[in-house]
């Protein structure tokens, strides 16, 4: 809602809000026009590039504006007046996936022909100069090779959104697309036409949230790897391949004497990614590594209680001082050499 207040007297004044239909504002001639001149109408800095871009293989549609972000993403930036917008997510979709294939040189020749019609005359070799300058990143080398990336952001602007259009872009977030919905709403005041910007989807603190979901998610799946999945990590990265032999060496309990060449203490990697992908040197048979473990600790001292569950990695190496298969796992990934709970 907008008011007015009066600095003489206090008193404060409700400006109902028109419509963009009532008003004759339309899409293309002014909107697309205001986004244009002033960007920020949509809430962060962008970069236009063009507007009408049509080069769509076997396609005839037009998305209304292209711009780029300072972190350098291809901004696809859909402009309804109406509840017409229901449709606005199908069409930027498709403009974000046919837009997803271009180069900086591609855009940068957008931008050096829209520029150029609009007043501006602007080279390819400038737009790409004006595209990097515009980009924060600090890094000249990896500012002198950038390229978008496949997946372009999305922006939708409206005066209203339908239930059934944001109910999609909160459900097309948890699949980290971005897009970002910007309710648009114009006021009359005093023969003045005005504009308020809100952005309605992702809002600040939801946005904050989200983030900090993806990050856990992020980090309890790096951790569900690092605890069930080890040797088909290993053996997919090509640390580990058939045929190599495994020495159980580490983390034993202090009753086991470990003898060189003892084929009680060995086991052969078959090269398959299920459980079992072990075999035994000793009688032939395959097991998976933690099943293993637990038969020969309890065959090497049938009177000890050995743990019923164990991560049999933290006690295999390749070598005789070579690190452990949860270590080899976890420098590969950058993380520390440090053994999980068994």
């Amino acid at each position: 809602m907008l008011f007015t207040i009066s600095q003489t007297t206090n008193e404060v004044a409700q400006v109902s809000p028109e419509s963009f239909v009532d008003l004759k504002i339309w899409e293309r001639r002014d909107i697309q026009e205001w986004v244009v001149r002033q960007p920020w109408l949509l809430g962060e800095h962008l970069l236009v590039v063009t507007t009408e871009f049509s080069r769509f293989d076997r396609s005839n549609n037009r998305l209304d504006v292209m711009a780029v972000d300072e972190d350098g993403n291809l901004v696809i930036i859909e402009l309804k007046r109406d509840q017409a917008a229901g449709y606005a997510d199908l069409q930027a979709l498709r403009y974000a996936a046919m837009t997803s294939t271009l180069t900086l040189e591609d855009v940068a020749k957008e931008y050096a022909a829209f520029h150029s019609k609009m007043g501006t005359e602007t080279t390819e070799a400038e737009a790409t100069q004006i595209i990097r300058e515009f980009i924060t990143i600090d890094d000249p080398d990896e500012l002198a090779s950038f390229q978008f990336g496949d997946q372009p952001r999305i922006i939708l602007a409206s005066e209203n959104f339908g239930a059934e259009l944001t109910t999609t872009v909160l459900w097309l977030a948890t699949f980290k697309v971005r897009i970002k919905c910007i309710r648009l709403t114009p006021y009359m005041l005093d023969g003045r036409l005005l504009v308020s910007s809100q952005t309605i989807i992702p809002l600040q603190e939801a946005s904050a949230y989200q983030v900090g979901i993806q990050r856990k998610e992020e980090a309890q799946a790096q951790q569900r790897a690092r605890r069930q999945n080890t040797t088909r990590y290993l053996l997919e990265n090509g640390l580990l391949k058939a045929g190599d032999t495994l020495l159980l060496r580490r983390n034993l309990p202090a009753h086991i004497i470990v003898k060189p060449g003892n084929p009680m203490l060995e086991a052969v990697v078959t090269g398959e990614t299920g459980k079992r992908f072990l075999k035994w040197s000793h009688n032939g048979e395959f097991y998976a590594i933690s099943g293993l473990t637990s038969e020969i600790l309890r065959a090497l001292h049938p009177d000890r209680s050995e743990p019923k569950s164990l991560n049999g990695n933290i006690y295999w190496v390749t070598a005789e001082d070579g690190p452990t298969l949860w270590e080899m796992m976890e420098r590969h990934l950058g993380g520390g050499a440090s053994n999980p709970d068994s």
